[in-house]
């Protein structure tokens, strides 16, 4: 599980397939724990996803069989840092650093995919005048209502990865009405020029930097969390189709 992880920091996402007893709950947990440091939240360690068949507001689409917009997991996940040139206590956003996946059933063939797209991939085909110095000057904030009820600001648009030092993209995809009957998303680009938002969503979904995954009962996949964007496509109602995700540092 080490070297899995060290893989997935430059060729995630890393798919382990064909190995037997991957959804054993016990067994899944333990292979987490030899990864890294398990992350906790409020449902426990391991995030049960499928279609919890709600329809109202506070539903989310998380455990929906809606698509869903591209994103990086915690989002909304923030520490409280003591800046050391003021004093000041300020609310820093610490997201997991890695996504560990077991899936227990598939949805029907042709839905139910996985996207995963590469920041790494994303900057080498980022087209002119667009380039990373450009990039890491955006902020940009968000407004999201329902479930994720929240207002962010001052997010910046790209971090360095804690390994290699690579540029990294930090993104949440608009996403509104039209898209979705839970939390809608609207994003503002506070120090540029509000048209980056249509060329981050475009490049984002390019067939060079965006990976279609179809998984297979049993998979085991590891993707990192801050080399990575992901999001997932609409499946239909009432099908079986589960995956379990554990989150490690």
């Amino acid at each position: 599980m080490r070297k899995v992880r060290a893989l997935s920091n430059t060729m995630s996402p890393v798919i382990i397939r064909g190995f037997a007893e991957t959804t054993e709950e016990a067994l899944y947990t333990e292979k987490a724990n030899e990864a890294g440091t398990i992350l906790s939240w409020s449902f426990g360690i391991i995030q049960k996803v499928k279609d919890a068949g709600r329809t109202d507001k506070m539903g989310n689409n998380v455990t929906s069989n809606e698509a869903m917009p591209m994103h990086f997991d915690g989002m909304f996940k923030f520490e409280s840092q003591v800046d050391p040139a003021t004093g000041e206590t300020v609310k820093v956003q610490k997201p997991p650093g890695y996504q560990f996946f077991t899936c227990l059933a598939t949805a029907p063939k042709g839905s139910g995919y996985t996207l995963f797209a590469s920041s790494r991939l994303f900057f080498r085909y980022l087209p002119a005048p667009y380039d990373v110095p450009r990039f890491e000057k955006i902020t940009w904030g968000m407004d999201n209502n329902g479930f994720w009820d929240a207002k962010l600001k001052k997010l910046p648009l790209v971090v360095r990865h804690p390994v290699d030092g690579t540029p990294c993209m930090r993104w949440h995809q608009p996403w509104d009405a039209t898209k979705t009957k839970f939390s809608t998303c609207e994003v503002t680009i506070e120090n540029d020029e509000q048209g980056i938002v249509p060329v981050v969503d475009q490049m984002l979904y390019d067939h060079r930097v965006c990976l279609r995954f179809t998984w297979e009962t049993g998979d085991l996949l590891v993707s990192d969390n801050t080399a990575m964007l992901h999001t997932r496509t609409g499946y239909k109602t009432n099908c079986d189709r589960e995956l379990w995700r554990i989150h490690f540092d």
